[in-house]
């Protein structure tokens, strides 16, 4: 199985590329080049560093379990288009804080790369996956944690989605390999009860989905945390 330090290193690895992104993307803002041209230019600035992602995480899934001869195919992922990627600098620039909003956008973006790769091949090999969140994740994440490795459709994960991802979300996915089952971290037991309280005793005010009802009861009370989306 992956040990939880494994599991952390892949976290740490994707952290690494994923804030390189966001730096090169807030940068490609403080050129002060017309808008047009950042608009332009931003596809081509991000894709190295989604690369790079979907690259280390291939690697990871193969080497969970080298023994069962499984290659992970890049090739079947689907790209993030460009019209896509330029839409999303678009909407960047017309935020209060477009330095904010395009560097969050392109974390989530880049990070996304390698979590597809997981989703992709696992579903390939037959295989479902988990969501493991960090000790100080959000309500939302903590929630999506507590399925397991359920995730291989919205069916199997009981109607969650599979790619619900926010920005600013350090969730990763890991498969449940036949040569290397997944076993969660020990502060997952503290949220399964969490949640197990929370379905008992939580109604949603009007007009407030139920998933946001339990996310906002089950989110960490300290200072810097944030809600999904935010």
């Amino acid at each position: 199985m992956p040990t939880q330090q494994e599991i952390l290193d892949y976290g740490l690895a994707n952290d690494q590329i994923a804030e390189a992104g966001e730096r090169d993307a807030v940068g490609l803002i403080r050129t002060g080049l017309p808008w047009t041209t950042i608009v332009t230019a931003y596809p081509d600035t991000i894709a190295p560093y989604i690369s790079a992602s979907e690259i280390i995480s291939a690697q990871w899934y193969e080497d969970l379990d080298p023994a069962s001869g499984f290659v992970v195919d890049l090739d079947d992922i689907e790209p993030v288009s460009r019209d896509s990627l330029e839409n999303n600098m678009r909407w960047a620039i017309n935020q209060n804080n477009p330095e904010e909003a395009i560097g969050r956008s392109a974390n989530r973006q880049v990070r996304n790369g390698g979590r597809g790769v997981i989703e992709s091949n696992a579903r390939r090999e037959g295989v479902m996956w988990t969501r493991q969140a960090r000790p100080d994740a959000c309500g939302f994440c903590r929630i999506m944690a507590t399925r397991g490795d359920v995730y291989y459709s919205r069916s199997t994960a009981g109607g969650y989605s599979t790619t619900s991802y926010h920005d600013g979300c350090h969730c990763v996915a890991v498969p449940s390999r036949p040569g290397s089952p997944y076993t969660p971290p020990d502060y997952v037991k503290k949220w399964n009860a969490e949640y197990a309280e929370v379905s008992r005793n939580v109604t949603p005010k009007e007009g407030q989905s139920q998933i946001l009802a339990y996310s906002d009861a089950m989110q960490p009370r300290g200072p810097g945390t944030a809600y999904p989306g935010q």
